[in-house]
């Protein structure tokens, strides 16, 4: 595997560097960002470069990973949709202790972190966040981008949307379709079907409000 760039310099980023110390197949030898957020030429001790200063020969020799968090869901989609459009090769960050059973299939720049579990039969897109704990069950399908909290449960045969955000405890049950940018905040359960760009909360789980304009923002 080639070495790697990481984008973003947030705690997050900061996070998985640390944890790819203990990962054999991940070598972090930089950081890239935004020129407008790019303030300092080193973080974590290694060269930060801005996102003009990306070309070919880097291109081919780096393989590429974008930790970005979730206060602006539709980030995650601008940069990764950017960095595609480049021709970068994404890998998956996959935590040791994390559990993946059989006949899964997972797409790239996927984050998995510790004690994560991924049942059979599952499918996972593009960009998403697996926080500690998670768990997605049998037959359910990711889609992209999306951001799972520690300790989201979604059930089996489940269909998650693109851009959707999962609050710390929250839960799913069977058979739900969640649509494109649902944000279920924390705690909460959901036993019915969502709407477009729709917040919710609660056990079960109602409508709240809509961020259909600004996307979620957290």
């Amino acid at each position: 595997m080639k070495p790697v760039i990481v984008f973003g310099i947030s705690n997050f980023a900061k996070m998985l560097y640390i944890i790819s110390k203990s990962i054999n197949n991940v070598q972090v030898e930089a950081f890239l960002v935004d020129d407008e957020y790019y303030t300092d030429n080193e973080f974590c001790g290694l060269p930060v470069w801005r996102f003009s200063d990306l070309n070919h020969n880097m291109i081919e020799t780096y393989d590429f990973l974008i930790c970005v968090g979730y206060k602006k869901m539709r980030s995650r989609k601008i940069i990764f949709d950017k960095l595609s459009e480049k021709g970068c090769n994404f890998i998956n960050f996959i935590h040791p202790s994390v559990t993946i059973l059989p006949e899964v299939n997972i797409g790239k720049n996927n984050i998995l972190l510790a004690n994560v579990t991924i049942e059979n039969n599952v499918n996972i897109g593009d960009n998403n966040v697996f926080w500690s704990q998670s768990l997605i069950a049998h037959d359910s399908i990711v889609c992209n981008h999306n951001f799972f909290a520690p300790r989201t449960v979604i059930a089996g045969h489940c269909v998650i949307g693109n851009l959707c955000f999962f609050g710390v405890n929250s839960f799913i049950v069977d058979n739900i379709k969640v649509s494109d940018e649902t944000y279920l905040i924390a705690g909460s359960g959901l036993f019915k079907n969502t709407e477009l760009y729709t917040r919710y909360g609660g056990n079960p789980a109602r409508k709240i409000d809509s961020h259909e304009k600004t996307g979620i923002c957290i």
